[in-house]
C-alpha cells in the first residue's frame, strides 16, 4: 500500500494496464527505492473507469490526482489527507489505512517481507545482502487475496466507478 504522498504524485504514464503494474519512481518514493505494484483485475478497472470519469470531466492532466482540471500539478498533502479524513469522518488517517492493512495482510497470511515490500519499507543490510527477489508473483498474490478480502468482508470500494458507490462518490465528487 503506497503512501500518501506517493499516492498523490501518480502520474498516468507510470501505470501500465497491458503489464499491470503500477511504478513508482525513486523520485517520488519516500526512501528513494522505486517501487513497482502488481495491479489486480478489480484494480485496473477501477482505474479505466476512474480515468473515463476524469476525461468526461474535461481533466487533461498526467497526474491521477490533480490540482484541479487547470492545473497540472498533483493535489497537494495536506488535500490529499484531507479527503482521507473527510471520506472517514476523521475516524482515521491515510497512515492508519497503511497500518491496518499491514495488520490485515499478517492475518491473511502474507509472508512478512512480502508485507514489507508491499509497503515500500527499507531493508535492513541483512535483507539486502541476502534477498535479491522482487517477489512479483507473492505481491500480485497478496493484494488479490486482500482485494477478496476487502470485497467480502465491508465494502464495494473496489467497484468500478460507473457502479454506485457512496464511498468512491464522496471521493470523486472532491474532484470534481
Amino acid at each position: 500500500m503506497a503512501r500518501i504522498g506517493e499516492t498523490r504524485k501518480a502520474l498516468w504514464k507510470n501505470i501500465s494496464f497491458i503489464e499491470k503494474r503500477w511504478l513508482i519512481p525513486k523520485e517520488d518514493a519516500k526512501n528513494g527505492v522505486a517501487m513497482s505494484y502488481p495491479l489486480t483485475a478489480e484494480m485496473i478497472e477501477l482505474l479505466r473507469s476512474y480515468q473515463a470519469w476524469q476525461r468526461e470531466l474535461g481533466y487533461n492532466s498526467d497526474h491521477l490526482f490533480p490540482l484541479s482540471r487547470w492545473n497540472n500539478q498533483p493535489i497537494h498533502s495536506a488535500k490529499a489527507s484531507e479527503w482521507v479524513r473527510g471520506v472517514s469522518k476523521k475516524a482515521w488517517s491515510a497512515h492508519d489505512l497503511r497500518k491496518r492493512a499491514r495488520s490485515i495482510w499478517a492475518e491473511l497470511g502474507v509472508d512478512y517481507i512480502v508485507c514489507e515490500s508491499l509497503l515500500n519499507h527499507a531493508r535492513d543490510k541483512l535483507d539486502q545482502a541476502y534477498i535479491h527477489t522482487h517477489m512479483e508473483l507473492q505481491k500480485k498474490e497478496a493484494l488479490e487475496t486482500y482485494h477478496k478480502w476487502l470485497k467480502k468482508g465491508w465494502c464495494t470500494c473496489l467497484a468500478p466507478v460507473s457502479i454506485q458507490n457512496p464511498i468512491i462518490d464522496k471521493l470523486l465528487s472532491r474532484l470534481a
